[in-house]
């Protein structure tokens, strides 16, 4: 999604600059894009759910791009967005991953800022994934009874899907 919404080859190395374009290009969230004004706090359970609910979408989805760091205004970016990162977040988030979602999957994730080390950018590439549909591993949900929910994108949204939907990815 990176590479073709700034209509570029796949093999553009992540800089600094492709973040500058999104945001000069006012380049619109959409199914394969997410912008996130912070980095995901991983001492907030809500927070840890959430970023694996991102992930597990966009995979279930055709794959994307998840990029914190990048304030939003009716899903166009505005701005660089301050980000206070773990030293560790690259190793706590394939943990999520590998916690939380069935079946587990590969996902590259970059930290790019500018040569003076400001506006420093997450960005997670989630894959289009051969083994959809993934599960989530529920740790709440309105039915008590589901351990697992099946996240997807609809547009620059997420959405849950039922039974019916999971049955048809099976056999799609």
């Amino acid at each position: 999604a990176l590479h073709r919404v700034l209509n570029i080859s796949e093999s553009t190395p992540i800089t600094h600059d492709l973040f500058e374009r999104l945001i000069a290009e006012k380049v619109r969230e959409q199914t394969d894009l997410d912008y996130k004004a912070t980095a995901y706090d991983f001492d907030d359970e809500t927070k840890r759910f959430e970023l694996a609910k991102d992930i597990c979408a966009m995979a279930n989805s055709g794959g994307g791009w998840i990029i914190c760091g990048l304030g939003e205004k009716k899903e166009i970016p505005t701005g660089f967005s301050p980000l206070n990162l773990d030293p560790k977040s690259e190793t706590k988030i394939r943990e999520l991953i590998e916690k939380r979602i069935e079946p587990s999957l590969q996902i590259d994730i970059y930290v790019v800022s500018r040569d003076d080390d400001t506006d420093t950018i997450l960005a997670i590439k989630i894959p289009d994934s051969a083994q959809r549909p993934h599960l989530l591993r529920a740790k709440k949900t309105a039915d008590a009874t589901k351990s697992f929910v099946v996240p997807v994108r609809d547009g620059a949204r997420t959405a849950w899907i039922g039974e019916r939907e999971l049955r048809k990815m099976y056999t799609d």
